[in-house]
């Protein structure tokens, strides 16, 4: 209840910020490389962990704030999650698992952008925070051994409860972005460092957290 009362609360802010002083409002999409970073007290799981390929669109505000300086607010629905691929013997056969998570999420980026032009190219970069909040997910294992296959897919349980759910919806961490502008076309690569831990299970120091690779183009409409 908490985190969809901040979520609101997010939300009225860009609505706000992009009703009464946007000067240019973007619509935006490209590629993610998502992954997870996994570990408790004893090990971290997660270094041999792919990368998987995913989505982000939505729209983003830009609110000038005096000559280079700008301040940047949004939404955007992104995917996350991660890819992992085991092969192992047990009695002389060979065990495989594949398994992969897709998690879905509606990010706010809240950042500090500044943009240097040459000539009719600008560049930029901008810093910030971003929340993030899961609106749906799903995992998907395929386990083989002795030349049988077996496939499950479950969809993620969000909340708090160590027993009965998986991960916690909110999520927040850092936005690094540098890109190129020509006219009304932007291109940026950025990169989402998960500050906070979504894992359900916190016991000996459970971690998980997501980090994401994003390549974006975005149209600006300049009023």
């Amino acid at each position: 209840m908490k985190n969809q009362i901040l979520l609101q609360i997010l939300m009225m802010l860009v609505v706000c910020s992009t009703s009464s002083f946007t000067q240019t409002l973007s619509v935006k999409a490209g590629l993610n490389l998502s992954n997870f970073f996994v570990k408790d007290d004893h090990e971290t799981y997660s270094e041999d962990y792919k990368w998987r390929s995913g989505i982000h669109v939505g729209a983003i505000a830009e609110i000038p704030i005096r000559n280079m300086l700008s301040f940047e607010t949004g939404l955007l629905l992104s995917t996350k999650g991660h890819r992992e691929m085991v092969e192992d013997t047990f009695l002389g056969e060979t065990i495989k698992l594949k398994a992969s998570t897709r998690l879905y999420y509606l990010d706010i980026p809240i950042n500090a952008k500044v943009s240097i032009p040459a000539g009719k190219l600008k560049f930029y970069g901008s810093i910030g925070p971003y929340f993030g909040f899961g609106i749906y997910g799903k995992t998907k294992t395929e386990f083989t051994f002795q030349g049988n296959t077996e496939k499950e897919d479950e969809d993620i349980s969000w909340g708090s409860d160590e027993e009965d759910d998986h991960l916690r919806r909110l999520d927040l961490g850092l936005t690094v972005t540098a890109g190129i502008e020509l006219k009304f076309i932007q291109i940026g690569l950025s990169y989402n460092l998960g500050l906070a831990n979504i894992s359900s299970f916190r016991e000996e120091g459970a971690t998980i957290k997501n980090k994401v690779i994003g390549i974006s183009l975005a149209y600006r409409f300049v009023r």
